[in-house]
Order: structure tokens, then sequence, then C-alpha cells
């Protein structure tokens, strides 16, 4: 069995040394001062972790693990990464990360989660937030209608008992963004004029230098999605 240090002790508490880790672990009495995904061990009386197991009938909730034939919380809650409360653009990145209630817990790769846009108590949209990364992210896009919302996350269908996200307050914005692009001033590049085809006066030479500047006024472009694409002949 290995032991786990655990956090938030009771000063009463006394320590022993660790066995196979490197710090105290935490003695106890009763399994409520051990955390709910740990118990205390009867004979030492020291905080060890839950195994899990398939001990459980009926089965445990996707969100939760197995035990001595008790179901457990395997997650304490879930974080919205993605937007922050604010302006966010009509088709905005969600991100949302399942959190453990232990560091040892595993993660395990649901097949996906679910956002929820709500307008009040009545949910204005939803959609499906897949696994991104082995951290437990989930990843998706907003599609509703301009307005004032809060965003939450949890499990698909938020069957009851299930973790949920805390609210995230955000106005969606989806007019386009407007651009003025300046061509700067021409560089003539080197080289003989008849470089360039007489049927296109005034078309650049492959050595010609030009700074092209693109600006808007939109309060909540971002920047890296704007991308200039220079057709050629």
């Amino acid at each position: 069995m290995r032991w786990v240090a655990l956090a938030g002790a009771a000063a009463l508490l006394s320590t022993v040394a660790a066995v196979g880790c490197g710090g105290p672990q935490q003695k106890c009495q009763s399994d409520s001062e051990c955390g709910p995904a740990a118990r205390c061990e009867p004979e030492s009386h020291v905080c060890v972790e839950r195994k899990e197991d398939t001990t459980c009938s009926p089965a445990c909730a996707e969100w939760q693990f197995c035990s001595e034939t008790v179901c457990y919380e395997r997650y304490q809650t879930i974080a919205v990464l993605e937007p922050a409360a604010g302006t966010v653009d009509g088709g905005a990145t969600v991100r949302a990360q399942l959190q453990p209630v232990a560091a040892w817990i595993d993660l395990k790769q649901h097949a996906k989660l679910e956002y929820r846009v709500n307008n009040g108590a009545t949910v204005a949209n939803s959609g499906d937030l897949l696994l991104a990364n082995e951290a437990g992210v989930y990843a998706g896009h907003l599609s509703v209608a301009a307005g004032n919302y809060t965003l939450t996350a949890g499990f698909p269908g938020y069957p009851t008992g299930a973790p949920v996200s805390g609210d995230v307050a955000i106005t969606v914005d989806t007019t386009a963004p407007t651009f003025t692009v300046d061509a700067g001033t021409r560089s003539f590049g080197s080289g003989p004029a008849n470089e360039q085809d007489p049927q296109l006066s005034g078309a650049f030479k492959r050595n010609d230098v030009i700074t092209v500047s693109i600006t808007s006024t939109d309060p909540d472009l971002d920047e890296d999605s704007v991308a200039l694409t220079v057709q050629g002949i």
C-alpha cells in the first residue's frame, strides 16, 4: 500500500515519518479527517488513499470512483478555462478542465463534457466539449446569438449530483470586425523595368518591397485570428 501526504491536517494531530515518499503523513482517528479520496488506516491511524476497484453494484456514476463497494466523488469541480468573463466573439473557444478531488485520482477520458449558455433561468444554447488533452481539458466553440449570458460547463445532460462549473458572465458580440488596409509606400527593387509583364502595368516585381498595415477599431479583436494572404499571378 502506498502512503500519501495529505494537506489540511489538524493542528493537534501528530505526524509520522513518510514511507516511500518525501514528507510526513497525516495521523487520523476516523475517515472524516482524511478528505474525500482517502481513508483512515485502522492499525497505523494514518490517512491512505482509497484504491479504485470494481466492487460497487450498481456501478458508480461516470464522475465517481468505486472503492470497497462505496462510490466516491472523483472530481471536486469543473473549471472553465476559456473564455474569461467579459465580451467574447460569437464563435469563441470554450475550454473546461476536470479538477480531481486529490492529485492521485486518475482522470478518466470521458467522451465529452457539455457547456451551457444561460439567459437567466433559460438555457439559450448548449454544445459539446470534446477531450483535448490528457490533463482533463475539454474544448469546443460557442454558437449563440449576441447578448448577455452566463456560461457553465458540466457532464452531458447536467445529471443530478454531477459536478458543474461556476458561472462565467459573458457578453457575446457577433458583429464582424472592420479593417483598414494601408499598403504604405512602394520601394522599387533593382533591375530593368522590362522584368515586368507589359500587360500588367504597375504590377509589383518580385524584389519590390512594401509594408502593409492592417488596423481595426474592434476592441475585442484577437490579433492572432487575423491573417494576410497575398495573391500573385
